[in-house]
């Protein structure tokens, strides 16, 4: 016979208090351990706080100071404060390196030429042939705040296939205005250059309006022009603009170089030297002027009228090796009109004309065949062009 079963409130659950023991000990467990964790966010949140704070601190510092500011009429105090100290001594602020400082521009210029036909018998050339006549490397560089630097370098064309190289133009560019502090726009060139007579000598070959230089230029200033040595100045003497953005400007350009441009090989005077035997030799500089007016006629068309002097500063500026004297003079004048067709610019007329008087004075004969007395030539150029 089984035994009786217990009264159902008599019946015990031994896993009730067991999972309440262990529920207890979970949520004191959780207490323990969210402790530090509460703490470590109170910590960062006062730190946050505390840089918010000091932001706003700085936010209004900065305010206090641009009041300052505006109230002693934009001079900061400390700058105030330094002056004071300093007395009526002027602050002369450092001057840094300019950025394009050893940092050249180069250019490079070639000029070809086609001859055919009859350029051979009436040039005294050879014809019939093809020829990279002259190539131009033009260098162009800062070498001071104030002054630029610039090299020409030519390479012509001597036939044959060989090439002779020269030094066009060699010179430093210096702004006047600039050196001496002023708000002048005179500049000076200090080296080689092309003298500032008349017009088409200040040309390179390469910037010829035609192939070849003028048979006036040619004959009354040598092959290449008149290059020199020496210095050069350049200031405009007036200007004038109306309303409608036309306006003119008067230039007066001089120059003072050696008086050795005259007796080179390809000059006048050397080719003539050399056909009679007498060594040519200069001592004494040349001084050349040149005054020029620059007008706009219309938004479209321009003018420019020049004049242009040379003479020698001495009376020997060039002699012989027989002791003869020789005085240079010479005289021109220039204009030059553009006509644009529109406001592209695209198509214009281009005409210039130029005139030339060159006069030697000779003293007593050097050579057979070595002139004497005064000689004095004439020749003037006419230029239309369509470009």
């Amino acid at each position: 016979m089984s035994p009786p079963l217990p009264h159902r409130a008599c019946r015990t659950r031994p896993e009730r208090p067991l999972r309440a023991a262990v529920v207890t000990s979970t949520v004191c467990l959780a207490a323990v351990l969210g402790a530090p964790r509460l703490a470590a966010q109170d910590a960062v949140t006062e730190a946050l706080a505390e840089a918010l704070r000091e932001a706003q601190q700085t936010i209004a510092n900065l305010e206090a100071r641009v009041t300052a500011l505006e109230t002693a009429g934009g001079q900061d105090p400390m700058e105030a404060q330094l002056q004071a100290l300093l007395g009526e001594e002027e602050v002369v602020p450092q001057r840094t390196v300019f950025p394009s400082m050893g940092n050249p521009r180069i250019g490079v210029f070639v000029d070809s030429v086609i001859e055919a036909g009859q350029a051979e018998e009436k040039l005294d050339e050879d014809g019939d042939r093809f020829s990279l006549r002259e190539t131009e490397i033009d260098i162009r560089s800062a070498i001071a705040p104030f002054a630029e630097g610039v090299l020409i370098t030519a390479f012509e064309d001597i036939g044959s296939g060989e090439f002779e190289t020269r030094i066009e133009e060699g010179y430093a560019d210096v702004a006047l205005g600039s050196f001496f502090g002023t708000d002048s726009v005179a500049r000076s060139k200090i080296g080689r250059f092309r003298l500032p007579f008349g017009r088409e000598n200040r040309l390179h070959t390469h910037d010829l309006p035609q192939v070849d230089r003028s048979r006036t230029i040619l004959a009354q200033l040598g092959e290449e022009g008149l290059i020199g040595d020496g210095l050069s100045y350049t200031a405009p003497l007036s200007y004038s603009e109306d309303d409608e953005g036309l306006g003119s400007t008067t230039t007066l350009e001089l120059a003072l170089v050696n008086g050795e441009m005259f007796t080179g090989e390809e000059s006048i005077l050397g080719e003539l030297g050399e056909d009679t035997g007498v060594e040519l030799d200069s001592d004494a500089p040349v001084i050349v002027a040149r005054a020029s007016h620059f007008t706009e006629l219309n938004p479209r068309s321009d003018l420019e009228v020049g004049v242009s002097a040379l003479r020698g500063v001495a009376s020997d500026a060039i002699e012989t090796d027989a002791g003869t004297e020789i005085k240079p003079r010479m005289f021109g004048i220039d204009a030059t009109l553009r006509l644009r067709d529109d406001e592209t610019n695209v198509g214009s007329w281009l005409l210039s004309a130029e005139a030339i008087q060159t006069e030697f004075s000779y003293g007593r004969e050097a050579a057979p065949g070595f002139p004497s007395g005064r000689d004095r030539t004439r020749g003037f150029s006419v230029t239309a062009q369509r470009q």
